[in-house]
């Protein structure tokens, strides 16, 4: 199933707008999330352990915004009629895409602002990555 374009007939018309939002989140976070690896890789050499956990928790972060993002497209291409309880998950769906692309933005930020190996800023990355374990972990809850 690889020609998801083959895979549905149509996407009801009041959906459109949320798969044009959702692509697009998709490539914006494709984008930061990249940026943000290259930042880790220059602040934290490897083997670090610091290192390793701020890799792991990005790409846990990935694995969970794809299979959203996934999700989220497919009940849009496979629903056959409008319905609120759809769009509803949908938007809930939309607005964790949207957290996780804030949380890859604070990361990335801090990363930018604190290029020295200063254990302030350590601490601070620290927390950001905990806050996305933690939105990792409530949506594999939701879920």
């Amino acid at each position: 199933m690889n020609s998801k374009n083959n895979d549905y007939t149509s996407i009801n018309q009041k959906y459109i707008e949320y798969e044009r939002q959702i692509l697009k989140l998709k490539k914006e976070f494709s984008y930061k999330k990249n940026k943000a690896i290259e930042l880790i890789e220059k602040r934290f050499a490897p083997p670090q352990i610091t290192y390793d956990k701020f890799i792991s928790t990005v790409e846990n972060v990935d694995k969970v915004f794809v299979s959203e993002s996934e999700t989220a497209l497919d009940m849009l291409r496979y629903s056959n009629e409008y319905s609120e309880d759809m769009d509803e998950q949908i938007k809930v769906r939309i607005k964790t895409l949207k957290l996780f692309s804030k949380q890859i933005d604070d990361l990335t930020n801090e990363l930018l602002m604190n290029m020295s190996k200063d254990s302030n800023s350590d601490e601070t990355i620290k927390n950001l990555i905990d806050q996305m374990d933690q939105l990792i972990d409530s949506v594999k809850e939701y879920n």
